[in-house]
C-alpha cells in the first residue's frame, strides 16, 4: 500500500511542471490535514470523556437526591403502618428531614450545572416544605390534639400541593394502594404522603429518562 502511494505522488510529481514546488504543496497539505485530523480527534475524545465525568455527575446528583427523600418517606410510611409516634421515632424523623432542608442550596446550583434546570429546585423545595409541614404535623397527632383541626390542616396542604404541582397519576396511585389503617388522621397523612412520594418519584425519574435516553 505505501509503495503503491509512493508511486503515485512520484508519478503526478514527475507531470508537474515544477516537480520539487508540487511536492512541497502536496507534502504541506497532507500534513496539514493530518494535523487537523489528530486534532479533531482529540478534540473528540476530550469532549467524550468531559460529557461522560458529567454523566456520572448528574446520575451521581439524582441518587443522592433521591436517596435523602426516600429514606424520610420511608420512616414516615413505618411509622404510620406501626402507629409508631413516639418522641423517639419523631426525633429520628427530625434528624432525616434535615439534610433535606440543609441540601437545598447545593440541589438548586447542582440542577442549574448539570440540568440545566431552574424548575428541578423549585420542586424539591415544594417536596422539602411539605415534609416538613407533615412531620411537624405528627406530635399534634400523638398528643391527641383536636381531629377536626388537624384533619383542615391537611386538606389545605394537600390541596396546595395538587395545586402547586399536579401531577395525574396520584389519583390512579393512591386507588392502587387502598388505606390499610384504621385511624382517620394517619389515613390522611398516609395519603399526603403518598402524593408526596409521586411527586419526588416524578422529580428523580424525568431527568434520569431523559438523561440515560
Amino acid at each position: 500500500m505505501i509503495e503503491e502511494l509512493s508511486l503515485a505522488v512520484l508519478t503526478a510529481a514527475a507531470g508537474a511542471a515544477d516537480p520539487r514546488a508540487w511536492y512541497d504543496d502536496q507534502l504541506f497539505n497532507t500534513l496539514v490535514t493530518l494535523g487537523l485530523g489528530t486534532l479533531i480527534v482529540n478534540w473528540l475524545k476530550t469532549r467524550w470523556r468531559r460529557e461522560e465525568k458529567k454523566l456520572d455527575k448528574t446520575l451521581e446528583f439524582l441518587e443522592s437526591t433521591g436517596d435523602r427523600l426516600n429514606h424520610l418517606l420511608s420512616l414516615i410510611f413505618n411509622s404510620l403502618i406501626t402507629h409508631n409516634l413516639s418522641d423517639e421515632r419523631l426525633a429520628e424523623l427530625r434528624a432525616l428531614r434535615r439534610p433535606v432542608f440543609e441540601k437545598r442550596f447545593s440541589v438548586r446550583l447542582g440542577a442549574e450545572a448539570l440540568l440545566g434546570s431552574q424548575g428541578f429546585s423549585g420542586k424539591y423545595d415544594i417536596l422539602a416544605n411539605q415534609l416538613f409541614s407533615l412531620i411537624e404535623l405528627l406530635p399534634r397527632k400523638a398528643k391527641g390534639e383536636d381531629e377536626a383541626a388537624v384533619l383542615a390542616e391537611i386538606g389545605r396542604k394537600t390541596a396546595e400541593l395538587a395545586e402547586e404541582w399536579p401531577l395525574e397519576s396520584v389519583a390512579s396511585a393512591v386507588h392502587r394502594h387502598p388505606q390499610v389503617l384504621d385511624d382517620e388522621v394517619l389515613a390522611e397523612v398516609q395519603r399526603w404522603a403518598r402524593m408526596i412520594w409521586e411527586r419526588a418519584l416524578d422529580l428523580i425519574s424525568g431527568p434520569l429518562k431523559r438523561e440515560i435516553g
